[in-house]
């Protein structure tokens, strides 16, 4: 019986709808890339999913089947996806895995997710909704902002949130690279001492934050982590050692202050 879906076997195709049967158990990196007009995904009983499987395919929810357990690297990318259940056998999701699905709204995790990557959901500025189930033990979401490792990582703030204000948990430590990208809606961000890390483009695109206060704990500001803001003051703490290359490029800051701690 067919085991696995060879790599690059389907891409380019003009598959339209795919429902695999219960031998498959393996999709190969680009397996299904590039099917611009597949509109119907039914995964059935996969439990492994390769980097950039569906890459620009045109299925608007697909199903995931209860038996997947990783989704590789970028395998959603640039794709039409607009909906996500991700099914309680899904432990893993690679970097990017669903970066620039544009029309991307909503996305619900099931209880097992544990390792989840960079940029998963970068791209989308209709991301409005993130639940995760409430027996996972490592990934959260509340009000609608995705944190990983027991609520340390911010993973991603979802863009199209209504709310103005946002205050961050006192677990936090890090903002991953466009963790809150494009919320446009973002008036004021307020960080407790913990948080070290700003990483690539995290507040890009926050047009209506016009001010930033950093704790002393922030360390390390990654390349156009404010680029595209409107922030006229910018804080930061004793602690800074370093900004990236392009770390405060493209930012029409008015007052920027540096604290230079005891000494």
């Amino acid at each position: 019986s067919l085991h696995d879906a060879l790599p690059i076997s389907f891409a380019y195709t003009s598959l339209t709808d795919l429902s695999l049967p219960d031998s498959v158990k393996t999709l190969g990196k680009n397996a299904f890339g590039f099917c611009t007009s597949l509109s119907t995904i039914d995964l059935n009983h996969v439990e492994t999913m390769g980097d950039y499987c569906f890459q620009y395919s045109n299925c608007a929810e697909p199903n995931f089947g209860d038996s997947l357990k990783s989704i590789g690297a970028s395998a959603f990318i640039w794709s039409a996806v607009k909906t996500l259940n991700l099914p309680d056998s899904l432990k893993s999701i690679g970097d990017s895995a669903f970066a620039n699905a544009y029309s991307l709204a909503e996305v619900n995790i099931g209880k097992s997710l544990s390792n989840i990557g960079t940029t998963v959901f970068t791209g989308s500025r209709v991301l409005s909704t993130i639940t995760v189930d409430e027996d996972n033990e490592t990934v959260d979401a509340i009000d609608n902002v995705l944190y990983a490792d027991n609520m340390t990582r911010l993973v991603v703030y979802a863009p199209a949130k209504t709310e103005t204000e946002y205050v961050a948990p006192d677990t936090l430590v890090s903002i991953d690279a466009f963790g809150i990208r494009n919320a446009t809606n973002l008036e004021s961000a307020t960080f407790s001492e913990g948080l070290t890390t700003i990483n690539i483009s995290a507040f890009n695109g926050c047009t209506s934050l016009t001010e930033l206060n950093l704790p002393d704990s922030v360390k390390t500001v990654g390349a156009f982590a404010f680029c595209s803001t409107n922030i006229e003051t910018l804080k930061f703490g004793s602690g800074l050692q370093k900004i990236e290359e392009h770390g405060l490029s493209f930012i029409d800051t008015k007052h920027l202050v540096f604290d230079g701690g005891d000494d």
